[in-house]
């Protein structure tokens, strides 16, 4: 597939330069569909370049323009960019709003992605307004807004989940679920929403709803885009977390090193996913007694969350948390110590926020000791 969007790519970089407006969506549609690879090298220079022509030849405030905006910014978030997203995207929901109801579904799109950006940066309350809104305008519009309105749905769901609001997160991730499973483009976003519903089983110890969510969501990525592509390497990651869960290390070990082979083969070496990765191979060999290795790769975890999160963000305290563990079983009591005090009270704020679910009072109980350990001299 790759290739022949690079033989897209060329094709409009020389036979349409007459026709700059026909370049511009060309540029555009083949950067959105890098991006959606997660292959932001490429998507990037295509993204901006159908900026540029739509700006020169419609004018900064054209509706089309403001798209542009909002596709350029969904990139730059996904790629570790996140305070430029964000203003692309505050850019675009700004050209829009002056172009009221006849711009409707480009400014619902653009709230969505907003509140998406907003829920990476940690922005709970912030992004939920967003997507609220964008909802809102999906319902004014009906069913020619349904697919971002299951977009909007599963990112509610995050949204409320990050504030340890289990119900409200499920309801909407079920609503995400029944939307998608209706719609005709809406199985990537399905894949997406059985993976966060998985992660909830997860939480509840319903291990078995758990693998058969997350094997629903790898067959449709397989179906989607083959064996070996970029967004298979989630699905991989997010069953060997649930075999984790349900204590089947060696189940946990062939899942995780899957995803690293495939992140590995697609992705580029500091992309966001790998502190996904990376966090659940470290824990499987963890878990296996192979503290050394485990604290080789929960390091790589630490260092890629940190490149791509605040400091105060659960994907880095969660990281440095398990990679303090690591590096207590390997025996350096004094830096998982340092390491530990230092993520600790966000590691709990998260924790008691969820606290209702077996697995997070497992976690923060797990989390506690280990913290106690640590503080009391060796004999």
């Amino acid at each position: 597939m790759t290739d022949l969007l690079a033989r897209a790519a060329r094709r409009a970089a020389t036979e349409l330069t007459n026709q700059p407006l026909v370049q511009a969506e060309v540029h555009s549609t083949l950067g959105f569909t890098y991006y959606q690879l997660s292959l932001y090298a490429e998507a990037e220079p295509l993204l901006r370049s159908a900026l540029a022509l739509f700006t020169r030849h419609l004018g900064a405030n054209h509706p089309r323009t403001a798209v542009a905006h909002t596709r350029l910014g969904s990139l730059l978030v996904w790629d570790g960019r996140q305070r430029e997203g964000v203003a692309e995207q505050e850019r675009a929901v700004a050209i829009l709003r002056r172009h009221g109801p006849r711009a409707r579904a480009e400014l619902a799109d653009a709230l969505a992605e907003l509140g998406s950006a907003r829920g990476v940066l940690g922005e709970s309350e912030r992004s939920i307004r967003d997507l609220e809104e964008a909802a809102a305008l999906c319902w004014q519009i009906g069913p020619a807004a349904d697919q971002t309105l299951a977009s909007v749905l599963g990112d509610l769901s995050t949204a409320h989940g990050m504030l340890g609001r289990r119900e409200q997160s499920m309801a909407f991730n079920e609503a995400a679920i029944a939307l998608n499973r209706r719609l005709p483009d809406g199985r990537m976003n399905l894949a997406t929403a059985l993976s966060n519903q998985a992660d909830w089983y997860l939480r509840l110890d319903q291990f078995d709803r758990a693998l058969a969510a997350a094997a629903e969501s790898l067959a449709i990525r397989e179906e989607l885009f083959g064996a070996n592509a970029s967004p298979l390497a989630f699905a991989h990651s997010r069953l060997a977390q649930i075999h984790l869960g349900a204590s089947n290390v060696t189940a946990a070990l062939e899942h995780s090193r899957r995803a690293l082979d495939i992140a590995g083969a697609t992705l580029t070496p500091d992309h966001h996913d790998f502190q996904f990765h990376y966090r659940q191979h470290g824990l499987a060999l963890l878990y296996a007694g192979r503290a050394d290795e485990a604290v080789e790769t929960l390091r790589r975890a630490v260092a890629i969350a940190r490149r791509h999160f605040p400091t105060n963000h659960m994907a880095v305290a969660g990281n440095e948390g398990y990679l303090a563990e690591a590096l207590a079983a390997q025996g350096d009591r004094a830096e998982a110590r340092q390491l530990l005090e230092a993520c600790f009270p966000t590691l709990e704020a998260a924790a008691l926020a969820d606290q209702d679910t077996p697995a997070t009072r497992r976690f923060l109980e797990r989390y506690r000791r280990l913290r106690e350990s640590l503080r009391t001299p060796e004999p």
